[in-house]
This record gives C-alpha cells, sequence and structure tokens, in this order.
C-alpha cells in the first residue's frame, strides 16, 4: 500500500452530529490520511487528496471540509492531512479551533 484517505459524505459520520452543519445533505468531509513511510512527501496525499474531492464531486456533494491541524511535526498527529496541503488545494480556513485544529472548507461545485 502507498495511501489510503478516509472520505465521505458528511452523514455517514455519526460523530460529527454534535457539530451540525447547515449543508450537511451535501457536504463532504476528509478526516484522514495514511501514507508508507517511503512515499511520504512524495505529494501522495496530495493525489489523495484529489481524488477524494472528485469523487465526492461525483456522488453529488457540492462542498467538502476537513480538519487538519494548524501545525504539527508529528506523523501521528498529521494522520489529518497538513493545512498546507489544503491551502495549497484551494481550501480556505472557515473556523478555528481551541485545540490547534481549524476546519478547512472547498466548494466543489
Amino acid at each position: 500500500m502507498v495511501g489510503w484517505c478516509n472520505a465521505g459524505p458528511w452523514s455517514l459520520y455519526p460523530m460529527l452530529r454534535d457539530t451540525p452543519e447547515a449543508d450537511f445533505e451535501t457536504l463532504g468531509v476528509i478526516f484522514c490520511f495514511i501514507v508508507a513511510p517511503a512515499w511520504r512527501r512524495r505529494k501522495v496525499a496530495s493525489g489523495l487528496l484529489h481524488a477524494a474531492c472528485e469523487a465526492l464531486r461525483a456522488s453529488g456533494m457540492t462542498a467538502v471540509q476537513a480538519h487538519p491541524l494548524r501545525s504539527s511535526t508529528d506523523a501521528a498527529a498529521n494522520h489529518l492531512g497538513p493545512l498546507a496541503m489544503y491551502l495549497a488545494a484551494g481550501f480556505s480556513i472557515v473556523r478555528d479551533g481551541d485545540d490547534g485544529d481549524v476546519v478547512v472548507r472547498k466548494a466543489l461545485a
């Protein structure tokens, strides 16, 4: 395995119901990336992010969001994907969390 990404419609993740989103019916979520150590820093996660956005768009999602950490040097803590990767892919920061995470979002339509 080179890499993997957990992404899907917001409605498939019951743990998100505590933080409802107005557009939850058409909102995709990206949760996690795993990239084999030998393949890190080779744009694998960026490719997975692009593929996840395209798959969510094809399934009818009009926007996608994620919750990366503002900064992290620990690979395990960075499983949400680096903030810089999302920003380079056209995501915008929409909320700052209390614990160093941010909410980023991108329109897919």
